[in-house]
């Protein structure tokens, strides 16, 4: 995470983002009503895809230590079509493929509900419902794995991930599930907060562009921790 994502982000965390004086959103003109980062998390749509695409690298990049064949975003998948239920698609979290659909959730957007991850949980599969036989055939099984726009993980995520972790070790012949568990987590969380940061700086007006130097694992796993006990 480069000086000025983590800056942004650690403002973010104490809820004083964006530009100390108000101005107008650098993105769509509108002049937010808070320094909460709120408005950002809504508007930086491009930020927020990148973002996506960097957590979707990030864990892909574990599971390709038990599953080299691993997919990213396979097309074809529901022929006749242009849906693409998988970012990832694994055999290595069960007996058949897994199609895992990451989704990351603000709280103040619209539909979020009273637990964004949750709601995100539970909205994600309906879109797929009327295709689920097609998946079906092929021994695919559909599963979201949804993180807050803030780092925190649905309780169903936080198995998944787990899963993977201590599967990763019993690989390597070791009993450190709970501590890959954590190092994944901690660089999981640690995109998303680097995202969080990119779609903040990207509605201050006049932004320059900015230096998307992503860090070695050490460097990602040490601003995660700095980031979450920032307010301890």
């Amino acid at each position: 995470m480069d000086t000025e994502n983590y800056v942004e982000a650690i403002r973010l965390r104490l809820g004083i983002a964006g530009p100390l004086d108000v101005v107008p959103c650098g993105l769509c003109g509108e002049v937010p009503t808070s320094d909460s980062g709120a408005h950002a998390m809504c508007c930086a749509r491009s930020e927020s895809t990148r973002g996506h695409n960097n957590v979707t690298r990030q864990l892909a990049e574990d599971i390709s230590i038990l599953d080299p064949s691993m997919e990213l975003e396979p097309m074809g998948l529901i022929p006749g079509t242009q849906l693409r239920p998988a970012d990832i698609l694994t055999g290595a979290l069960g007996n058949g493929l897994v199609a895992l659909d990451i989704g990351i959730a603000g709280p103040d957007a619209e539909g979020a509900g009273q637990d964004c991850t949750q709601s995100m949980v539970e909205r994600k599969p309906r879109k797929y419902q009327a295709h689920s036989d097609v998946l079906d055939r092929q021994n695919i099984t559909y599963r979201p794995v949804a993180f807050s726009s803030y780092g925190r993980l649905h309780p169903d995520t936080t198995a998944t991930l787990r899963t993977l972790a201590h599967r990763i070790a019993r690989r390597r012949g070791c009993s450190a599930g709970e501590w890959r568990f954590r190092r994944l987590r901690a660089k999981l969380v640690t995109q998303i907060w680097a995202r969080a940061g990119k779609m903040v700086r990207s509605c201050w007006p006049d932004r320059e562009g900015d230096d998307d130097e992503e860090g070695s694992d050490a460097e990602l796993v040490a601003a995660a921790m700095a980031v979450v006990s920032a307010t301890t």
